[in-house]
């Protein structure tokens, strides 16, 4: 889901930073326009509603902002743009295109033949068909033909759905489907954890779309690719449910038979008729008896008779000539293979011997999407990126004219797409020591280039991008796995781990992961870990722990298991030999902030490092600073680091596995929205792989630190480690410290945890200066280095704090736990209308007002027409202040005294004013005074304070009454909260600097909860914006399937907004409610969206009550009690409060100036170029006028 609010935010920021300059040279650059149009075009803004009305810009289209920003010279303007694009992460990583009609690309030279004529007619009198035949028939290209002619016929309709589903894998058909639960708005949970049932269980809910009232009258289509080794159960699984409903189509191709049950639906392929292959070779009539020779020769196949006619054209020989070179191929391969291998040779002549390597390794990776990144990775690192760049130009150029392959996209988007008959010849072409070289190159490439740490933008991009081609080289590996060597295993294992990491961490496709984790963990016990496998040491649930360290740690058995498996990996660890290292720190692809920190504390150029990775010089002079750790302590350690990231992951993973299957909610239905205001409980399993991943840590930390270092006449540069530390040190402590909190409920032992939790949160950043926190064996940070580092230990510092505050505070109704409806005469309604309106509502709807003093028991009410003199003194000054701020007109024209006033800034601000009005309704100045003006006019409205007085506006029932509802102060006044909601407004500067993207939701979530606490309209109001952040959040980062993150974030922004109402944030979250209700339509969820709906239309009705001015409420019985006492604190609290609010805002308002006095400045700037072009012009208008008055005379 896009944030039109991040776009709205860009275009405002490229608006403002235009300069004149800058607007002429854009202006000149977009002429075709019309003069007319350009002589309206004044500012930036301008510049952006234009973009925008000829569909040049919008939140998915910024190239052409991005070229003429470039062309402009503002690249500080265009790297905001390129920050925009790389945090739009459901765009960028969503692969439905793939999965949709644009991914089934048709070739240039395909022709529609009588085997396709016959596809269509089969499928008018039948909705399921099966295309069997060899490769290089057309099974594939006749499908995706079949595909966009549906289309075509299909275009008034958008719900018709087409659909391709891979085949050749459960792992295909599993991510397929899940891609397409998104694309239909599906809520999709896993059956219990096993893929085919997951698979049927998806394919059954798709179906549910399809045939429901929306869909039912509409057509679709499923095309089902089984060309290399067809999951033929899964095959014939969709064809049993899909073919029974007339309006969904199935295409099947394969090369093997499917079940008798289906022969009803096959039609063999064979190739050409002999017409349609002399027509399609195109030869005159003297070659038309060769030209059938031939033809039969390739057996008809379409394939071969591209390869020939391509070859034919190209060298400009004669058939005759042809088919001789044909049979001077000595092999037994049909015509059509020799054929490839003709063209491929030919190709191949022309080619370097780095072109040559690619193409052969090509056959490996996914042949219908390879991205012109991956080709120019394989190339050799000493290329510099021109190089790289012009080889790889010429050989995709050339394999286009030999019709090996055929390019979509431009420039850097282009992407490659071969037949996977043509680079199989390509691969059977190479000798057997050739392959399993090949096999080895690409083997180190992928572990090179897919990163284990995933949660950069960067890398998972990266790592997205080559999802799919490092899974389809793991199952052209598999037959050379039994016989690999060790570190051949280990490279394994880092590739699985890898892969699983990616998975876990987008989309959600939790099983996935848990398929290469397991096959990483698997690998590594079988290789290095034999016997170490079974019977794992049970957790200790049935002696509860008392102290963190215990739960860290685990049992004592689990402890020994760990001191073993860590000595056994540092042994095994010996016999990794230093290449194998070497090679990897040089080769290793890192990413841009792991490269900044090593230039800065290494001090090296930038240019040294300009591919992202390290060659011989720098990695010597890294390891003189102490930034490399030397190779033999690397290998020593690598196994065990490797298994930390397994064990960490897999632990991760079964955790959210175990909230992703239908039985969570099913079982305890009645109790979901209950489940999702709390956290989701940690499983044993879970808890015992994330207790061994600490105890390794552990155990290498202290490994660590007693490696010698450089000397200590360089140890005591400033620039230089001093010690090594693991860098999952810390997470293995902090996600200890996160399964803790979401695992004990018991206050008498929560209290003592979650002290223990702070002291070893705080002890993590102790003394760390100098510490270099390594991955296999890089300092990948330095001290407190690492914003996602000190941002998470906050978040868990915040949320420890705010259990102990509602552990002191157990009936607060701010707890998570909010299932039990909370009516509207226990809550305090923020109003948003003017002032007038609540001026009017003051007077007419409301005789009655609820005053409070800051003792709890006290409570009176006065009427309106009964106020004592103190209280209208303090009305009356109210008033005052009211008048002066709230009058915008006079505010806007008097700008330099009221701002003199307020900011204490005289000469700065008397020059502001003109400004100041022209962004009056854009600046949080004006925001600010706004929600000034509305707390000071409205005496009906809630007013927070510590220690001071407010009034409380409620509604009881259908009446609008004053009630007496106690106001609890003591929240604010609790140093457990206090503490909780100053970390939260640290993390609210921190979090826009972050560019982990998977943690974002989680900590919106925790940071809203702390507002949400203090109960202050303020910070009532942040909270509100952090829940739908925390929401747009998960949803943008999970965008293959929604997940249990997106209900609790919905439940939560849900409850706040229901306890806080105003009109337009229930509509905004009914809103979203409806939607994810829609999403979860075919998912048992109990009474979650009724219950969650229902009070939020509650809340509305309560709200509408307010636009009836006839409701009385004089009949109510007033308080007796004696306020005498209590007035004049009344009074002395009022005016100590305003006077609070005024230096806010004058605090405020002295944080703007500056930026307001630079606008200010940039406008006299902007000013003073136009009356210099101004004058310019005028003078040039003046010398023409001159000139032409005086030619007459001088003819």
């Amino acid at each position: 889901m896009e944030s039109v609010d991040s776009y709205r935010i860009l275009t405002k920021e490229i608006a403002l930073g235009l300069s004149s300059d800058n607007i002429k040279i854009i202006k000149f650059l977009i002429r075709d326009v019309g003069k007319g149009v350009l002589e309206k075009i004044i500012t930036g803004t301008d510049i952006v509603q234009l973009l925008e009305e000829r569909d040049m810009l919008s939140p998915e289209k910024v190239a052409t902002l991005r070229t003429l920003l470039q062309t402009a010279g503002r690249n500080d303007l265009d790297k905001k743009v390129q920050q925009y694009v790389e945090s739009a992460i459901s765009r960028n990583l969503s692969n439905h295109d793939y999965y949709g009609l644009h991914g089934m690309y048709v070739n240039s030279y395909y022709k529609e033949t009588t085997e396709y004529h016959s596809l269509c007619d089969h499928m008018l009198r039948n909705n399921s068909v099966i295309l069997k035949g060899p490769p290089g028939t057309w099974k594939s290209q006749h499908a995706f033909r079949y595909a966009h002619k549906f289309s075509e016929t299909r275009k008034q309709n958008q719900k018709s759905l087409i659909w391709r589903v891979e085949c050749n894998t459960d792992l295909n058909i599993y991510n397929s489907l899940s891609h397409l639960m998104n694309f239909l708005d599906i809520q999709c949970i896993n059956s219990e954890n096993h893929m085919d049932e997951s698979i049927e269980l998806m394919l059954s809910r798709a179906i549910q779309v399809l045939e429901s009232e929306h869909y039912k009258n509409i057509e679709h289509l499923f095309i089902l690719l089984g060309s290399v080794s067809p999951q033929n159960n899964l095959i014939e699984m969709f064809l049993r449910q899909l073919s029974v409903y007339e309006n969904i189509s199935i295409i099947v191709t394969t090369s093997k038979s499917l079940s008798n049950d289906f022969d009803k639906f096959v039609i063999g392929l064979q190739g050409m008729t002999e017409n349609e292959a002399v027509r399609f070779l195109n030869v005159d009539d003297s070659s038309a008896e060769k030209a059938k020779e031939l033809a039969k020769r390739l057996s008809y196949l379409p394939d071969g008779l591209i390869f020939a006619k391509t070859y034919i054209h190209t060298t400009k020989i004669s058939i005759n000539t042809y088919i001789e070179r044909l049979e001077n191929i000595t092999s037994t391969d049909s015509a059509s293979k020799k054929a490839c291998e003709l063209l491929i040779c030919k190709a191949e002549n022309k080619m370097s011997p780095n072109e040559k390597k690619v193409l052969h390794f090509m056959p490996y990776l996914n042949t219908d999407n390879i991205p012109i990144f991956i080709l120019k990775s394989l190339l050799p690192h000493k290329l510099n990126r021109e190089e790289k760049a012009i080889l790889i130009d010429n050989f995709i150029r050339s394999l286009e004219n030999y019709s090996l392959i055929s390019i979509k996209g431009i420039d850097e988007h282009r992407l490659i797409t071969a037949h996977r008959f043509t680079l199989m010849i390509v691969k059977v072409s190479s000798t057997r020591s050739e392959r399993e070289n090949h096999l080895n190159e690409l083997l180190n490439f992928f572990m090179c280039y897919v990163d284990l740490y995933a949660r950069l933008l960067e890398v998972i991009h990266r790592n997205v991008l080559l999802l799919e081609h490092a899974e389809t080289f793991l199952s052209h590996f598999q037959d050379c796995l039994k016989s690999s060597l060790p570190e051949t295993k280990v490279k394994l294992c880092y590739v699985y781990c890898a892969i699983g990491i990616t998975y876990r961490l987008y989309g959600n496709t939790e099983l996935s992961a848990n398929t290469y984790l397991q096959k990483a963990k698997l690998t590594m016990f079988e290789t290095f870990l034999s016997g170490h496998q079974h019977h794992l040491p049970s957790d200790k649930s049935e002696n509860p722990y008392t102290t963190l360290d215990e739960y860290l740690n685990g049992s004592d058995a689990l402890q020994e298991h760990c001191k073993s498996i860590f000595n056994i990996l540092i042994e095994k660890g010996k016999n990794i030999s230093q290449e194998f290292v070497d090679e990897f720190v040089r080769n290793k692809y890192r990413n841009s902030r792991s490269i900044s920190l090593l230039c800065e504390y290494g001090q090296i150029s930038i240019e040294d490092v300009h591919t992202n990775q390290l060659n011989n010089e720098v990695v010597s002079k890294l390891k003189s600073k102490n930034l490399i750790m030397e190779g033999e302590h690397i290998s020593k350690t690598f196994l065990v680091e490797l298994m930390i990231r397994i064990l960490y992951n897999s632990s991760k993973n079964k955790w959210l596995m175990e909230i992703s299957k239908d039985s969570f909610s099913t079982s305890k239905r009645g109790k979901l929205r209950k489940n999702l205001s709390r956290t989701f409980p940690v499983t044993p399993e879970s808890l015992i792989e994330n207790q061994m991943a600490h105890l390794l840590t552990k155990s290498l930390r202290q490994h660590l630190s007693k490696l010698p270092r450089h000397d200590a006449r360089k140890a005591s540069s400033e620039n230089t480690v001093r010690s090594f530390c693991p860098v999952f040190s810390p997470v293995t402590h902090r996600s200890g410290i996160l399964y803790m909190l979401r695992s004990f409920s018991d206050p008498n032992l929560l209290s003592f945890l979650l002290k223990e939790a702070l002291q070893v949160l705080d002890s993590l950043d102790f003394d760390i200066g100098g510490t270099g926190f390594t991955e296999f064996g890089v300092v990948k940070r330095i001290g407190d280095s690492s914003l996602f580092h000190s941002v998470m230990i906050d978040r868990i510092k915040m949320e420890c704090y705010e259990k102990l505050f509602k552990l002191e505070f157990p009936d607060s109704s701010m707890k998570d736990d909010t299932t039990t409806k909370e009516s509207l005469e226990e809550s305090f309604i923020l109003k948003v209308e003017s002032i007038e309106e609540n001026k009017k509502l003051h007077k007419k709807d409301i005789p009655i007002i609820l005053f409070y003093t800051g003792d709890e028991n006290f409570v009176r009410t006065e009427t309106t027409d009964t106020r004592s003199v103190v209280q209208d003194e303090v009305l009356q000054n109210t008033d005052t202040t009211v008048q002066r701020l709230a009058n915008e007109d006079e505010a806007l024209q008097n700008t330099d005294t009221t701002v003199q006033r307020l900011a204490n800034e005289d000469e700065v601000l008397q020059n502001i004013d003109t400004t100041v009005q022209r962004l009056a309704n854009e600046d949080e100045v004006l925001q600010n005074t706004d929600t000034t003006v509305q707390r000071l006019a409205n005496e009906d409205e809630n007013l927070e304070r510590i220690n001071t007085t407010g009034v409380l506006l409620a509604f009881a029932d259908k009446d609008l009454e004053a009630t007496d509802v106690t106001f609890n102060r003591l929240p604010m006044e609790n140093k457990h909260l206090l503490k909780a909601l100053a970390i939260a407004k640290q993390l609210e500067e921190k979090i826009d600097d972050m560019t982990s993207w998977k943690a974002l939701s989680g900590i919106h979530l925790k940071i809203a909860t702390a507002f949400k606490h203090t109960k202050t309209e303020e910070n009532i109001i942040k909270a509100k914006q952090h829940y739908k952040k925390a929401y747009d959040r998960e949803y943008e980062s999970n965008n293959a399937r929604l997940t249990r993150f997106h209900l609790k974030a919905l439940v939560h922004y849900a409850e706040c907004c229901i306890q806080f109402p105003i009109e337009k944030d229930l509509q905004e979250v009914k809103t979203l409610a409806l939607e994810m209700k829609y999403r979860f339509r075919l998912i048992e969820t109990g009474t979650l969206f009724p219950e969650v709906i229902g009070d939020i239309d509650n809340c509305l009705d309560k709200l509408s009550q307010k636009q009836h001015p006839h409701r009385s409420v004089n009949s109510k019985e007033k308080s007796t009690v004696d306020t005498k006492s209590t007035q004049t604190n009344t009074l002395t609290n009022e005016n100590n409060w305003l006077l609070k609010e005024l230096k806010r805002k004058r605090d405020r308002l002295k944080q703007n100036q500056s930026g307001l006095l630079e606008h200010y400045k940039n406008l006299e700037c902007d000013i003073e170029t136009i009356n210099r072009e101004i004058y310019s012009v005028e003078e040039e208008i003046a010398n023409i006028e001159e000139r032409l008055e005086i030619e007459p005379y001088l003819s």
